[in-house]
């Protein structure tokens, strides 16, 4: 191929009258006009000698020296005119920066330790200066002396620049684009991003009839300017849903949309936006972004990756971004929240946001080196999220395209190193499990405003209650009477024996039925006492406990009372094979007991592993005044109430779930609490009479065993407790009521305070009678969770905070990046290329948050706006969001990206205002079609002529399909949650087990899923979330099979079908009057917000009849769908709700469910 400058112009001319007899023929500007009449030698640079041969062209045609000589001065001439007016079209930043810094920046570029020839490129001074060997890279007006120029073209492969060897060869158009600039002048300019935010001037409207507001006229210009047109706006239906993803991250209900559509003000539009941005599910959308930015994890990451507590720095997120902090201050606090004058709990959480690198906790990790690692991590963070630059690159070295040295980047660097208490490594033993300090005992702005919330709430359901009670046994009433009734009744009987509290019972071990088969042993073994090899289970886990050595059932061994399984403490105790799993967090354990000996410490229960805080055990402690406790292997709650020998008991041990609070409980009398240092476990078994290492054995005898996966009630524990108290005769507080309510049915009724009543009609209706008056039921109901909730929001979280050391650590220039290799001591400070903070003083985190959020710095509000423009509409102005240097994109709009940055600082860094300001521009209201102009002029949409269309994000598509289901649980923030997963997927890659959250825990919004950065959550890996190991500012969005398997065959998404067709079945008349297209029509609403078609409603209905008639002829396949989707129990025809299932399923795998439209 041709690479002289000669081919372009040429061509251009395709004269044959001007031939070149070396490289070019192109004239500059700068050339004297003696050069067009004769022959021209420059000696100085024989490579660029124009000669041109007028004569030997002449001399066969002398007739025709006229005609020649106007042909030639006519090409000569239009040659000149036409490098003109390419010369005029390059401008520096958008043409020759990206060449400079893709092909030369690497040699020639910041990066002092591997510039060649001392030739530098991206500063003006030194890319004009006359170099060591005498010559100039660039002359400006004057190409053909310009160094530059004759390497790139050089014919030898030798010189010509860049090297043979290099990937990165200057195409024909680079190196003409090049020597066109050098042309017109040579000008540089400060790369866009650091130079100062300016305030543009608002465009003419280019689409008056269109434009909505000040966005739409950057736009439509950039539109006009490339012969294009906006799109339409979307219909109302696309709108809402798509607002409702934006801002939400959640799909519309169906009376949402149906709301909008019929809202027929001029504000409607308006008016939605502003219901959205004030919804609490609006700082959950937005943190998903700046959760990915700031690289939080619920683990340490590296090998070991055990749990750590930081989730209240997440509620933080969401809470800020809810009460739309402006974002100066949300940026101030998490840099530097610690060293605020006065800093409350809530600055103190926010600090988080430098510990959320990972923590290497081994215990051979050398601590120097991970303590700079460390370090680098949150300045590399800091640089990228805040100031949209890869600061990394100068860890090494110089950055080898950006402005920031060596030097500099150690110098920022030095904000970061020195945190109080920080291991860098895990010590002799590791660090595993264990809180990394600094830490502080703390809980979230959000838990603040939920447990006010939620008193208000109780508040109002009390008095509701109160006033519905009143009502019911004011005069007669057949409620009245029925209470009456059982009050009399319930003083006349004995205690009532039988077990009623069996929700949640996970082993049940009754020595008066070792067989589990119903029928008394006693009645059924001759002998007063036999060898037992296994305790047989009669909950439905039918998990039997197999025998070590000699345990033996006796006929009267519970203090001659009763029966009871004896355990030796020297070889006896009994295990099962699993059931520990269901305990992770939540559970009663619950035993009728009594002790022998007081020498040792003795387990009667146990399961977990036998380590720091991994296990659980109901204790009885050794010596002369043993109590009843519990072990968490040195995370222990050692209780107050004594368990001497010879003694009959009813011992507790509960925990309520997602509180770390132990509570203890001994024959109805509270035995102490604690909240120890427990940590997840992997070993299943439980262990009845020693623990699971088979040590520290129990010297009892055992007459019932009763385990639960939940805390059991005060109600319920009364009611447990009074069943064994009188199976075993055990003197206990409890009743076969609980205390409070046989008080006061031991009085007389005409005695009963309005309190009084109410307290008996609670217990009535919770407990004895729930159909008596359902609503009270409910009520209490709801009274009793919200105090649970209230009591779980005040208990205070330890999480991960910055603290500043009082004498900061030396920081220093590491030669390669290597901790091994200190030079030159430097100072905290900023790069130059932004402005140095003042030099001689030590500038601390503080005056590097009070320098990011300036209002005149360059980069903070570009990367912020660009970073939401980028969630708004699918890619950021720029779309290197996490790239704002000269090897990142350019703007597509440069001048709506500043326009929009101004606006946003003069606003008071308002991000609902910004965010208000996109939404409501005709830019974004566009329908999402493309057509073939636009395909072939701007397939990637960067233009913006019609509205993105793009895949939801990974925790959306699971969201999306809770809720259009109706089985989303929307409760806000709170310790992160672990739904189902594919089994030993989480053992396979951590070591570690999975324990799976049941209930509505399981159906949290994606956000709240355990991140473990090592073996992430596979669902929404599988749709491209990341492991936030680092820092990310754009995630991908790839289309892959697996993508499709995880929608048709993950639980969730088949729970969540099931869900949708029973709530189909439900919401449309049950009576034959009741059309399958009406319930199909729903069914589709919900998950898709519009109606279907004629064409897809007439899909819908077929489908559903093709799959009713293959279940009506197969009913095993249809229950098994059933079960699959946790629909057992419904009282729809099995055939028709599997039916429904498939078509909801169907829906919810449709392109559209999960697209932002």
């Amino acid at each position: 191929m041709d690479r002289s400058p000669s081919r372009l112009s040429h061509s251009r001319l395709g004269s044959s009258m001007i031939k070149p007899v070396t490289h070019s023929n192109v004239f500059y500007p700068s050339q004297p006009r003696e050069c067009l009449t004769g022959n021209l030698r420059r000696e100085d640079h024989p490579s660029n000698r124009i000669r041109l041969n007028v004569d030997s062209n002449l001399a066969p045609l002398k007739s025709r020296v006229a005609f020649v000589l106007a042909a030639g001065y006519l090409s000569i001439f239009l040659t000149l005119i036409s490098s003109t007016q390419i010369y005029a079209e390059v401008e520096f930043t958008k043409d020759v920066r990206p060449i400079l810094a893709e092909k030369c920046y690497a040699c020639h570029g910041p990066d002092d330790a591997v510039r060649e020839a001392d030739l530098r490129f991206d500063q003006p001074k030194d890319a004009l200066a006359i170099l060591p060997s005498g010559m100039r890279a660039i002359i400006p007006n004057d190409p053909a002396n310009s160094e530059l120029v004759r390497r790139i073209f050089h014919s030898d492969i030798d010189e010509r620049m860049p090297p043979a060897d290099s990937r990165k060869q200057l195409t024909d158009r680079e190196q003409e684009i090049l020597k066109e600039w050098i042309a017109n002048g040579a000008s540089f300019e400060t790369h866009w991003s650091f130079q100062q935010v300016e305030q543009p001037e608002i465009p003419k409207a280019s689409f008056p009839q269109w434009q909505r507001n000040s966005i739409d006229a950057f736009i439509g210009m950039r539109l006009m300017q490339s012969e294009m047109n906006p799109t339409p706006e979307a219909d109302r239906v696309t709108l809402i849903r798509r607002l409702s993803f934006d801002l939400r991250g959640l799909p519309p209900t169906i009376d949402e949309v149906d709301t909008f559509t019929k809202d027929t003000s001029t504000t409607a539009y308006e008016d939605l936006v502003r219901r959205f941005l004030k919804s609490e599910h609006f700082g959950e959308k937005l943190a998903i972004d700046w959760l990915d930015l700031a690289r939080y994890g619920d683990t340490n990451g590296y090998h070991a990756d055990s749990h750590r507590d930081v989730w209240l720095y997440r509620d933080w997120v969401i809470h800020a971004l809810n009460s739309n902090m402006p974002f100066d201050q949300f940026v101030r606090e998490q840099i530097a929240g610690d060293l605020l004058p006065s800093a409350t709990d809530s600055q103190h959480i926010a600090s988080g946001f430098n510990r959320n690198a990972p923590f290497n906790e081994e215990g051979g990790a050398d601590p120097e080196e991970f303590s700079v690692v460390y370090a680098v991590d949150r300045a590399n963070t800091t640089g990228q999220a805040l100031l949209g630059l890869t600061f990394g690159c100068a860890q090494c070295h110089s950055h080898k395209y950006d402005p920031i040295s060596h030097q500099e980047y150690y110098e920022f660097y030095a904000f970061f190193n020195s945190v109080e208490g920080e291991p860098g490594g895990g010590g002799e033993n590791g660090h595993h499990g264990i809180p990394v300090p600094p830490t502080m005992a703390a809980t979230s702005p959000l838990r603040t405003q939920q447990f006010d919330h939620l008193t208000l709430e109780l508040k109002q359901t009390t008095e509701k209650a109160a006033e519905k009670t009143l009502q019911l046994v004011k005069g007669e009433s057949d409620f009245k009477d029925a209470i009456l009734e059982w009050a009399n009744r319930e003083k006349q009987t004995e205690k009532d024996r039988e077990l009623k509290v069996l929700e949640g019972l996970v082993l049940h071990l009754d020595a008066a039925d070792v067989d589990a088969d119903g029928e008394s042993d006693a009645s059924q073994r001759d002998a007063p006492e036999q060898p037992l090899t296994q305790w047989k289970d009669k909950s439905k886990g039918k998990r039997n406990a197999v025998a070590t050595g000699r345990p033996r059932w006796i006929r009267d061994g519970f203090l001659g009372r009763a029966p009871a399984v004896r355990f030796d403490g020297q070889q006896d105790f009994m295990r099962t094979a699993t059931g520990g799993e269901l305990l992770q967090d939540g559970y009663t354990m619950v035993a009728a007991v009594s002790f022998k000996g007081n020498s040792t410490h003795q387990m009667l229960l146990m399961w977990g592993d036998e380590s720091q805080g991994k296990r659980r055990a109901l204790w009885r402690t050794a010596g002369d005044n043993p109590t009843l406790s519990f072990n968490g292997y040195g995370a222990d709650v050692v209780g107050n109430q004594p368990l001497p020998s010879g003694n009959a008991a009813v011992a507790y041990v509960f925990q309520q779930q997602g509180d770390k609070q132990v509570s203890l409980e001994l024959n109805g009398h509270t035995g102490g609490s604690g909240s120890p240092g427990l940590s997840p476990y992997v070993n299943h078994a439980i262990t009845i009479g020693a623990n699971n290492a088979g040590a520290e054995k129990s010297n009892a005898a055992v007459g019932e065993v009763l385990i639960y996966d939940r805390a059991l009630s005060s109600e319920e524990r009364g009611a447990v407790g009074a069943y064994l108290a009188g199976k075993f005769s055990i003197e206990t507080t409890y009743e076969a009521v609980p205390r409070e309510i046989a008080d006061i049915i031991a009085t007389n009724s005409t005695d009963w305070t309005p309190e009084k009543w109410q307290t008996l009609v609670r217990y009535f209706v919770t407990s004895v009678d729930p159909g008596a008056s359902p609503e009270l039921r409910n009520a209490f109901l709801d009274m009793t969770e919200i105090k649970a909730q209230l009591k779980q929001l005040k208990t205070q979280t330890t999480t991960m905070v910055m603290r500043e050391m009082k004498n900061r650590n030396p920081a220093y220039i590491l030669a390669r990046g290597d901790f091994q290799q200190p030079g030159q001591q430097v100072q905290p400070n900023v790069p130059s290329i932004l402005g140095r903070l003042p030099e001689g003083q030590l500038n601390t985190r503080l005056d590097l948050a009070e320098w990011l959020t300036r209002d005149d710095h360059p980069l903070v509000s570009r990367v912020r706006v660009n970073h939401l423009w980028k969630m708004l509409m699918g890619t950021g102005l720029v779309r290197t969001a996490g790239d704002f240097g000269t090897q990142g994109e350019l703007p597509s709009h440069p001048k709506l990206l500043d326009w929009l940055a101004h606006r946003f600082v003069e606003s008071g860094w308002n991000t609902k205002e910004l965010i208000f300001k996109i939404v409501t521009s005709a830019t974004y209201r566009q329908q999402s079609a493309f057509n073939e102009t636009t395909l072939k002029t701007d397939p990637q949409n960067r233009l913006h002529s019609q509205s993105p269309r793009y895949r939801l994000s990974a925790e959306e598509i699971r969201d999306m399909a809770l809720a259009s289901s109706g089985l989303l649980n929307r409760k806000i923030g709170g310790p992160s949650v672990r739904p189902f997963q594919p089994l030993n997927y989480f053992s396979a890659n951590s070591g570690q087990k999975w324990p799976v959250d049941k209930g509505l825990e399981s159906r949290r919004r994606g956000l709240y899923t355990y991140l473990q950065r090592t073996a992430p959550f596979p669902a929404h890996l599988i749709f491209d979330a990341p492991s936030r190991q680092i820092c990310t500012a754009v995630r991908p969005r790839t289309n892959t099979p697996l993508q499709a398997l995880v929608m048709m065959n993950d639980p969730l998404f088949l729970e969540a079908a099931g869900s949708l067709a029973q709530k189909t079945l439900e919401h449309v008349s049950k009576e034959q009057a009741a059309q399958v297209s009406d319930r199909a029509c729903f069914l589709f609403r919900s998950v898709l917000s519009r109606f279907p078609t004629d064409v897809e409603l007439k899909v819908l209905v077929s489908t559903f009849n093709d799959q009713l008639e293959i279940y009506a002829a197969d009913n095993t396949a249809a229950e098994a769908l059933i079960n699959s989707a946790k629909l057992s129990g419904s009282d729809h025809p099995t055939a028709t709700l599997a039916a429904w299932t498939n078509v909801a399923s169907i829906v919810i795998n449709l392109d559209e469910a999960i697209t932002r439209e």
